[in-house]
């Protein structure tokens, strides 16, 4: 008899796990008695298929194993709650609510939890990223837009509505920023990258939101063509060394010339210094993105400009105008 009983976790599943971590449910007995039942007959004819069996889990068990899976390799436990908000089709506040996972939706789960236990990035996998008023679609080609850039893209549409009509956004990326624009002001917007797969990304974003931008590629302003009233730039910022430092997703994933500052972060700000006054109309202004610490720096290098810079909703200064 003993035999017979060992059958049933010849299925293929969780079964085995389940049953010998836990007390078994009612649940688990019936897919055992169905394993059970379903092995006999594999082996008196071999030639039938395998079958998968699955217990009925409640959300709140399987979303606690997927937190303790996730801290285990140093992932951030609330991408385990998108995870589950996004495959389940409910709000990340609702999650508390306890539900039964169905097969299906267990399958969906169990695809994108392991694709995200690989070190990829959550918005690599889902393939897109809500940004200001649009959907930005987001793979390994480009950064993925980060919400302090949100910010960014506010205060530039702010000083667009002031006044400031032609815009051009350098280091585009995911064209973000020049389609958030373009979208919530309907002006005049370009847009420049070195990279080919990152414009390439940006032309789709930008088809996809309904908006036109003009594309430039090349090195900053390189090729760019035009005078423009508003400048806006998010370039790479972040100092070479410490690359390696940083988080999994970010250091394996993605593109590092998009991330790589030079060794104090500050190479690209310094190439803008030079390049951009001849690109700005009069009193056009820049626009930039930088790092924690970075701010004061960046205004050294625009000496006898007028400066201002802006704080972000964490109180770090993340922003820098000048007007030239």
């Amino acid at each position: 008899m003993q035999g017979k009983w060992i059958l049933p976790f010849k299925a293929p599943g969780l079964l085995l796990q389940l049953i010998t971590t836990r007390p078994p449910t009612d649940d688990m007995m019936e897919v055992a008695i169905a394993a059970f039942l379903r092995v006999k007959e594999m082996d008196e004819d071999p030639s039938l298929p395998e079958t998968k069996f699955q217990t009925r889990e409640k959300l709140s068990v399987l979303l606690k194993e997927t937190k303790e899976a996730f801290s285990k390799e140093q992932i951030d436990e609330s991408d385990a709650e998108w995870i589950y908000s996004l495959c389940l089709g409910i709000p990340r506040s609702e999650l508390k609510n306890d539900k039964i996972i169905l097969p299906s939706e267990r399958e969906k789960l169990e695809t994108m939890i392991a694709e995200r236990l690989t070190g990829r990035p959550l918005w690599y996998i889902t393939g897109d990223v809500e940004f200001c008023n649009a959907i930005i679609k987001v793979d390994e080609r480009a950064l993925i837009p980060r919400p302090e850039t949100e910010e960014l893209a506010a205060l530039a549409i702010e000083e667009v509505k002031k006044g400031r009509k032609k815009v051009l956004d350098v280091c585009t990326g995911s064209g973000c920023i020049a389609i958030a624009i373009a979208k919530e002001t309907g002006e005049e917007v370009s847009a420049a990258d070195l990279s080919e797969d990152a414009l390439s990304l940006a032309r789709e974003n930008a088809e996809a939101n309904g908006v036109q931008i003009t594309l430039f590629q090349g090195d900053l302003l390189e090729n760019v063509t035009g005078t423009y009233d508003l400048i806006v730039c998010n370039p790479p910022y972040i100092p070479t060394g410490f690359i390696p430092e940083m988080q999994r997703e970010v250091r394996e994933f993605e593109p590092h010339m998009a991330l790589d500052g030079g060794a104090d972060g500050l190479d690209f700000y310094r190439r803008m210094a030079q390049d951009a006054p001849s690109r700005l109309c009069e009193g056009g202004m820049l626009l930039f993105e930088c790092g924690e610490g970075q701010a004061e720096e960046i205004c050294a290098l625009f000496e006898g400009k007028k400066i201002e810079i802006v704080k972000d909703l964490e109180g770090v200064e993340r922003m820098v105008k000048i007007i030239c």
